[in-house]
């Protein structure tokens, strides 16, 4: 699945480089469905992880053994779905998305 992912700007070049590491998870925005490394379909979910930088990062995720949470999840104060895998090799990085308003 392709699925958007946001974290502080500050991180994303170790991110480009090294890839996802599950040391950092849950480091900026909690762990709701666990530790993990979590992406949302909308980008809208994503960039309230990035701390108000403008930018966002569209990765494949594997969602073989992954976690999930839509809007109607018990004790979710969120409209967005949401999902959380605990394996680093199943994120791939794959572009790096700047948002602009208009």
């Amino acid at each position: 699945a392709f699925l958007f992912h946001g974290t502080p700007s500050q991180h994303l070049a170790h991110i480009q480089a090294q890839g996802h590491q599950l040391r950092f998870a849950g480091s900026q925005g909690g762990s709701m469905l666990g530790r993990g490394i979590y992406g949302a379909p909308d980008p809208r979910k994503a960039f309230k992880y990035s701390k108000g930088d403008p930018f966002i990062l569209l990765c494949r995720f594997n969602l073989s053994s992954s976690t999930h949470a839509g809007p109607s999840t018990q004790h979710r104060n969120s409209v967005f779905d949401e999902y959380c895998v605990t394996q680093e090799e199943h994120v791939i990085p794959l572009w790096l998305i700047k948002l602009e308003c208009f």
